[in-house]
């Protein structure tokens, strides 16, 4: 695999999973759970964030990690405060459609490649 092809292809690969993790956020939007008690931890869901690592020559690695803080304080019924995830709707959607640009810009680099490919065995052919 060519240079080229690696970069493409890791670039796909983070890509999906920041489409993953923000998809899950969006999903687990409303997991979240009783404000917790001073010392105690907190139940509900914790979204999660990706992370990116520039490989040179070989492109991107993708991490995941959790979203510091895990909740905010949202009101709740009766006027008692709950806490709901720390996911911000709006970014997410925005996230999530950067993701897929991302993929198709990477899905694209790997087409031109081969591309060039065919028409260089054409050429000598």
């Amino acid at each position: 695999m060519s240079d080229i092809s690696s970069i493409a292809a890791s670039g796909m690969k983070a890509a999906s999973i920041k489409a993953a993790v923000e998809a899950t956020n969006i999903a687990n939007i409303r997991s979240g759970a009783a404000m917790p008690e001073p010392g105690k931890s907190y139940d509900g869901y914790v979204a999660q964030e990706a992370v990116f690592t520039s490989q040179p020559g070989s492109g991107v690695v993708a991490g995941v990690r959790p979203v510091t803080p895990a909740f905010v304080a949202t009101p709740g019924a009766g006027g008692v405060a709950q806490a709901a995830p720390n996911v911000d709707l709006a970014s997410s959607i925005l996230s999530l459609k950067t993701a897929e640009t991302a993929y198709k810009a990477s899905a694209s680099l790997l087409d031109s490649e081969r591309e060039q490919d065919r028409t260089l065995l054409d050429t000598v052919a």
